[in-house]
């Protein structure tokens, strides 16, 4: 049974993909059904970006190292309606 829910940012993604540290630790986690990984487009349209820009990934690689993202991962769709904090109550009192 799977107890938690991880949602892995774009630089644990891309570090994940490009070398064996600890990102790449805990994308294995995922890949082995021992931590549930979730995402969005946006997210995955971030690394895609990255993998071009910082990797010279060509669209193709790119492509396929998203498919592989989404091999252990469940893609959510981020609603539009966000809440947004403008100020912190706490910081602004002091």
């Amino acid at each position: 049974m799977i107890s938690y829910v991880v949602v892995f940012d774009t630089n644990t993604l891309f570090s994940g993909l490009g070398w064996r540290g600890s990102p790449y630790r805990c994308l294995e986690l995922a890949r082995n059904g021992q931590i549930e990984s979730v995402t969005c487009r946006e997210i995955l349209l971030e690394l895609r970006e990255k993998l071009q820009t910082k990797q010279n990934r060509s669209p193709v690689d790119a492509a396929i190292d998203i498919e592989q993202i989404l091999a252990f991962s469940r893609l959510i769709e981020i609603p539009n309606n966000l809440k947004v904090v403008v100020d912190d109550p706490d910081v602004s009192a002091q």
